[in-house]
C-alpha cells in the first residue's frame, strides 16, 4: 500500500546516512563531495537539450512528458528528473555545493561558470516556489559576512535572476498571477480566492481551496492524522496537498506535524553546531554554512510545494550531511600521514645506512 511505500521510503533516507556514515575515516569527506558532481552531468545535458534539442529526446524526456500536457509541462525543463519541481531543489543543493567549492578553490572561474549554469538551469524550470526558495538561500549565505559588497551581490543576483525569470511570456503570466491571490491582492479573502479557483486557473488559490478541504478533514483526526501516504486520497481533487506542514497535519495529525518541525530543527540545530565549531574558513564551516543555506530554503519552499516527495535531492542531502560531520582535520591527517611515514622511513634506513657505512 501507499503508507507501507511511504515507510519504506523514509527509511531508505536513513540507510544512506548509516551507509554514507561507515565510510568515516576511510575516504576524505571532500572526496566524496567531489564525486557527487558527476551526478551533474546527465541531467543537465538532459535539461540543456530540453530546452535547445528536445526533439533528439525520447518521450519520457521530452519537457511535455510531465504530468500534464498543459502549456506550463511545455514550456519547463525537469532534467532526468520527471517533474521541473523535483529537478528545481536538486539543482539549487548542487548550487549551495558548487558555491562551497567555488570559496574553497584557487581556480575559481570554472565553479563560477558551472553556478551560472546552474542558475540559468534553475530560472528554466520556470518555478514560482523556486524562487522564493533562492531568496532565502542567498540572504543566508550572505548573512555571516554581510557586508555592502555582498549585499549588492546577493541583491543584483536575485533581481537578475527575477528579470530571467520573467522575460519570457509564461514567465510574466506566473509572476503576475500573484496578483490575483490574496498574497497579492488585499481585497481578494480566502474564501473569494476559494471560489475563483474553480474557474480562474490559477494554481495559488485552487492550492488555498485545498488546504482549507485538507484542514477541515484533518480536524476528524487531530492527533495522530490518517496514516503516511494517504493524503491524496482524503483530498478532494486526488492530489498531494503541494504544503508539506497540510500533508504532516493530516497524515500524521498534530503528532506529525510537530515531528516534521522537530526533524527540520534538529538539523538546523546540528548545521549550525558544525559551522560554529569548524576553523574559519575551513571547507566544514563553508559546507556547512552552504548546506544550512540549503535547509532553511527547504521550509520555504514546503509552504507550497510537495518538498517531502522529493526523494532524489533527499538522499543526496543526507549524504552531505553525514559527509559535513566528519572529522576533517583527521580526515586530512589521515590522507598525509602515509606520504609523512613513507618519507620517515626511507629517511631513516638512509640514515642507518649512512651510519654503517
Amino acid at each position: 500500500s501507499d503508507s507501507i511505500r511511504e515507510w519504506i521510503r523514509l527509511f531508505s533516507w536513513v540507510m544512506v546516512y548509516l551507509l554514507v556514515m561507515q565510510l568515516k575515516g576511510r575516504i576524505p569527506p571532500q572526496q566524496v563531495v567531489y564525486i557527487l558532481f558527476w551526478s551533474l552531468v546527465l541531467p543537465i545535458v538532459v535539461a540543456l537539450l530540453q530546452m535547445f534539442l528536445p526533439s533528439v529526446l525520447p518521450p519520457f524526456f521530452a519537457p511535455h512528458g510531465g504530468h500534464s500536457a498543459g502549456v506550463e509541462e511545455v514550456s519547463r525543463i525537469k532534467g532526468t528528473l520527471g517533474h521541473p519541481n523535483t529537478f528545481v531543489t536538486f539543482v539549487l543543493l548542487f548550487m549551495g555545493v558548487t558555491y562551497w567549492r567555488f570559496t574553497q578553490s584557487k581556480q575559481r572561474l570554472p565553479w563560477l561558470l558551472l553556478l551560472g549554469l546552474l542558475a540559468f538551469v534553475y530560472v528554466s524550470t520556470k518555478s514560482l516556489f523556486g524562487l522564493m526558495m533562492l531568496g532565502t538561500f542567498i540572504v543566508v549565505l550572505i548573512a555571516p559576512r554581510l557586508s555592502l559588497v555582498n549585499l549588492i551581490g546577493g541583491v543584483v543576483l536575485f533581481v537578475g535572476i527575477i528579470v530571467l525569470f520573467g522575460s519570457s511570456e509564461f514567465g510574466q503570466e506566473r509572476l503576475g498571477s500573484i496578483a490575483k491571490t490574496p498574497l497579492g491582492n488585499p481585497d481578494i479573502d480566502i474564501w473569494r480566492a476559494i471560489l475563483l479557483a474553480k474557474g480562474d486557473g490559477n494554481s495559488f488559490n485552487w492550492r488555498i481551496a485545498q488546504w482549507t478541504y485538507l484542514f477541515g478533514e484533518w480536524q476528524k483526526f487531530p492527533i495522530l492524522g490518517f496514516g503516511l501516504g494517504v493524503s491524496a486520497y482524503v483530498s478532494n481533487n486526488q492530489l498531494l496537498p503541494h504544503n508539506d506542514y497540510v500533508r504532516a497535519l493530516v497524515e500524521g495529525g498534530i503528532v506529525g506535524l510537530g515531528t516534521l518541525l522537530i526533524f527540520l530543527g534538529g538539523q538546523a540545530v546540528r548545521l549550525i553546531q558544525l559551522y560554529i565549531q569548524a576553523p574559519r574558513g575551513s571547507g566544514q564551516r563553508e559546507l556547512s554554512l552552504a548546506l544550512l543555506a540549503v535547509l532553511l530554503a527547504i521550509p520555504v519552499g514546503m509552504i507550497t510545494e510537495n518538498i517531502w516527495t522529493h526523494t532524489t535531492m533527499f538522499f543526496y542531502w543526507w549524504t552531505l550531511l553525514a559527509v559535513v560531520g566528519w572529522d576533517w582535520d583527521e580526515s586530512e591527517k589521515s590522507v598525509e600521514n602515509p606520504v609523512l611515514t613513507a618519507s620517515q622511513r626511507k629517511s631513516g634506513k638512509s640514515l642507518s645506512a649512512s651510519s654503517l657505512g
